[in-house]
C-alpha cells in the first residue's frame, strides 16, 4: 500500500487523539487576521486535517473565559471569509450567537449554503 492511499486512515486515526489542542487552532485563526489570509491559509488547514476542533471557542487574552465567541464567529465577525470557508467546510456548526450583528447574517447565509454545496 502506497503512503499516498494509507493517507486517509492515517488522519482517522491521529483525529481520535485530538492531535491539536483548540489554542494552536485559534491562534492560527487570529495570525490570519493580523497576517492576511494567504500566509496562515496552509496552517490552518494542516491544523483542521489533523482533526482541530472546528467547534471551539476563541481562546486570547482580549476574551474573559466563558465569554468568548465559537471560532467560526469570530472568523465572520472580523471579515475572516476564507477561514470562516474553510472551518464550514471542516464541519464548523452555525449556532444562534447574540453577538452576531444584523450586517453579518448574509455573510453567514452565504457559507451556510456553500456548505451544503460542498
Amino acid at each position: 500500500m502506497e503512503a499516498q492511499e494509507m493517507l486517509p486512515e492515517i488522519l482517522f486515526h491521529v483525529r481520535e487523539f485530538r492531535a491539536v489542542c483548540d489554542s494552536e487552532l485559534c491562534r492560527a485563526v487570529l495570525s490570519w487576521k493580523e497576517t492576511g489570509e494567504t500566509a496562515e491559509e496552509s496552517d490552518l488547514l494542516l491544523l483542521l486535517r489533523l482533526g482541530g476542533n472546528v467547534n471551539c471557542r476563541v481562546i486570547h487574552q482580549d476574551f474573559p473565559e466563558g465569554e468568548s465567541p465559537p471560532i467560526l464567529y469570530f472568523a465572520i465577525l472580523n471579515g475572516l471569509d476564507g477561514a470562516a470557508r474553510m472551518l464550514m467546510r471542516f464541519g464548523a456548526r452555525l449556532r444562534p450567537y447574540p453577538e452576531l450583528q444584523a450586517s453579518h447574517l448574509t455573510g453567514t447565509a452565504l457559507l451556510h449554503a456553500e456548505r451544503g454545496a460542498c
